[in-house]
């Protein structure tokens, strides 16, 4: 059947390339390489089975699975498998962002690659690897155990804050990580990888496609969805919401907006393309047509929510410092310190420029406890970056007042995670890879 189509289909076509052969050659020749397009899009499964014949799905199309014990923490695994993909789709990313939840929701790659090209960059390949309750005893192991040298990137940006160097406070992500399946299957030599199922096709945009989309203006008002998850207390941690599609309804719909009545109207280039992206999407299967977002592919989870003090602490228990948990117990010096030092001289290494970013905070969760443990923080962190060669920024204050950068008292949201992107491209100090 799928034979059956690309005849008729190129049938009809011929006929209207007769009409203009003799006017136009040049448009001949596009006609042709249009056709050739619309060939390679429609898929093939059908006539491998009718033939017989097994052919080997490219891992550019193919369906990546990966079968790995867990880690013992659903973003891990979730984000390991992403990096995965990523890696065999396009290579080791250029730069590769590491941190706890305020990284993966604080740092937007896509709007990063945009606003280095804006500058003169080519388009960098970036993939944000942060997991939520990351420590720089989880940065360390993600880097010196997860990774091979052939996945590491060019460059680190490792966002995040005190919480995640604090050796006082109980590490409970990295003792999950260490006691999980997953790890004990790591430290035994048994690496993740993916397997390539043949059994879907899901097309991944080609990151040179990947046309930069300049940032919107911020919105006053930024509505919530009515599935919003909400908040979670714990460290005022943004549920991650979740979406279910129906692919069969989509695929319908897909098919009643693409019809043949171009065929007998006075064709163009334009409405030539239009119309074989669009009947070669509608015969895509499911698992196509569900592929991620940009964004979602390089591993950044978008979050709307805009933080509003007044009705945050209508639902939540306001927090001080002396009794938060990330702050009390404090101490710089400990475990999570040596893995600093260890990523560190890693990183140095290897040759791979280290970029720590102290993350934005709001003004109302700046207590005095807070603050004077970040002037340390900060202090520690300085002395620190002129010791071990790695570069150091403190956003910290950068917009205490901006709410429409936050999500909750210490994340950000999508537009706070543009404008950290933003302001890291203005650094002319930081040595961007070429």
């Amino acid at each position: 059947m799928v034979i059956t189509r690309r005849v008729e289909f190129s049938k009809k076509i011929k006929t209207k390339i007769k009409k203009i052969k003799n006017k136009n050659m040049n448009l001949l020749a596009l006609y042709f390489i249009l056709i050739l397009l619309f060939i390679a899009a429609i898929p093939t499964r059908g006539w491998e089975r009718e033939r017989g014949l097994t052919l080997k799905t490219s891992t550019k199309n193919a369906s990546f699975v990966l079968s790995y014990p867990s880690f013992n923490s659903e973003i891990l695994d979730r984000q390991l498998e992403k990096y995965l993909r990523y890696i065999a789709t396009f290579g080791p990313p250029d730069i590769l962002i590491v941190g706890s939840s305020r990284a993966i929701q604080g740092v937007d790659p896509i709007a990063l690659q945009q606003a280095l090209v804006a500058i003169g960059y080519p388009r960098l390949k970036i993939f944000n690897f942060g997991i939520n309750g990351g420590t720089a005893r989880v940065v360390e192991l993600q880097l010196r155990q997860l990774l091979t040298p052939e996945q590491l990137p060019r460059m680190i940006i490792w966002a995040d804050g005190l919480r995640a160097f604090n050796s006082g406070r109980l590490d409970r992500t990295y003792r999950a990580i260490i006691a999980s399946p997953g790890y004990q299957r790591l430290i035994a030599g048994i690496r993740p990888q993916l397997n390539y199922s043949t059994t879907t096709n899901e097309i991944i945009t080609p990151l040179e496609r990947i046309q930069p989309r300049p940032i919107q203006p911020l919105p006053q008002k930024l509505p919530l969805p009515s599935n919003h998850p909400g908040i979670d207390q714990i460290n005022f941690l943004p549920g991650v919401p979740t979406t279910s599609v129906n692919y069969k309804m989509l695929k319908s719909e897909k098919r009643i907006k693409c019809n043949t009545d171009w065929l007998r109207k006075p064709i163009t280039a334009i409405r030539l393309w239009r119309e074989i992206a669009c009947i070669s999407q509608a015969q895509l299967p499911p698992a196509i047509m569900a592929k991620m977002s940009d964004r979602e592919f390089s591993g950044f989870i978008v979050v709307d929510t805009r933080y509003n003090p007044t009705t945050y602490y209508q639902k939540f228990r306001r927090v001080a410092g002396e009794y938060d948990g990330d702050y009390t117990p404090f101490r710089l010096q400990g475990e999570q310190t040596n893995a600093l030092h260890s990523v560190a001289t890693f990183a140095r290494n290897k040759k791979i420029p280290l970029v720590i970013v102290n993350l934005p905070l709001t003004k109302d969760y700046l207590d005095g406890t807070r603050s004077e443990r970040e002037r340390i923080f900060q202090e520690f962190m300085q002395q620190n970056a002129r010791v071990y060669g790695f570069i150091f920024r403190d956003f910290s204050r950068k917009w205490l007042t901006e709410y429409n950068y936050f999500a909750d008292p210490s994340h950000l949201n999508r537009f706070g995670a543009e404008a950290v992107a933003q302001q890291l491209v203005q650094d002319k100090t930081i040595p961007w890879p070429i």
